[in-house]
């Protein structure tokens, strides 16, 4: 419990309430060594992620799974917003199911772009440019997203039947002017104009997350296969996604080398 980098706490799995807490959980929530009943989900801002925390996936081994790695907003004991990579599995326990809980503060940078049916960047901010390693605004307009962002989920030519992703989050690889490859997040939505949406408008806004900081996670099976990691981490350090490596046999030697399990 007592790790001296990461946010640590053990939680009651049915209502998330607070059971141990190390001491930087304490600092970063405004907890005391005695303090009252609290619920992790009361830290977290948004609702999506406080309903993830009640949406565990039992495996058939019976061990229940959250999630690794995933980014969410806590707020602080001082009411400061900060951006958290968390890690959450359940635990054995003799009287009651409970999960613990790694927190760890990351740097986000978020950058905006704006951009037509076709893909074609009209407009963008500093944060964006300097996010994919241009030195002025004007080197960006005119791209395409594909050409920053080659997987990102996008359909020119049948828009208008809604083949791209109105109002979700997409975990895509962003691609530097140098050709340099990073783990983003984007969300794509239509653009406001006096606060309203033109439901005819064909050009879209997006909004993109960069963390820059997040520690690698990896669990491993006694068989020594990759049981989870964060799929951040992974896309940066390996190059493949948390789904791609879940199964693979992780050797160490020098440097983590992950080959197809037998």
């Amino acid at each position: 419990m007592q790790n001296p980098t990461k946010a640590v706490v053990t939680i009651d799995a049915e209502t998330t309430e607070i059971l141990t807490a190390n001491k930087l959980a304490n600092k970063l929530l405004g907890l005391r060594d005695e303090h009252e009943p609290v619920k992790l989900i009361d830290f977290i801002k948004s609702p999506e992620d406080q309903s993830s925390f009640f949406e565990a996936d039992l495996k058939p081994n019976g061990e229940l799974v959250l999630f690794a790695g995933r980014v969410m907003d806590v707020i602080t004991a001082s009411e400061r917003v900060v951006p958290v990579s968390v890690w959450a599995r359940g635990i054995t326990s003799d009287s009651d199911y409970r999960y613990l809980v790694v927190m760890e503060p990351v740097e986000r940078t978020t950058g905006i772009l704006h951009f037509d049916h076709n893909g074609r960047i009209f407009y963008c901010d500093p944060n964006f440019v300097s996010v994919f390693g241009y030195s002025a605004i004007h080197e960006v307009v005119g791209l395409n997203i594909t050409d920053l962002m080659p997987n990102v989920e996008f359909n020119s030519e049948n828009h208008k039947d809604k083949c791209l992703k109105i109002n979700t989050k997409q975990c895509v690889t962003g691609r530097t002017q140098d050709g340099f490859i990073f783990p983003l997040s984007i969300h794509i939505g239509p653009i406001f104009t006096k606060e309203k949406v033109n439901p005819d408008s064909d050009t879209y806004e997006g909004i993109v997350w960069v963390f820059s900081n997040i520690s690698g996670l990896i669990t491993l099976s006694p068989d020594g296969t990759i049981h989870s990691c964060n799929t951040n981490f992974s896309l940066l350090f390996f190059g493949y996604s948390q789904t791609e490596l879940v199964g693979k046999v992780c050797l160490f030697v020098l440097k983590f080398k992950c080959i197809s399990a037998l």
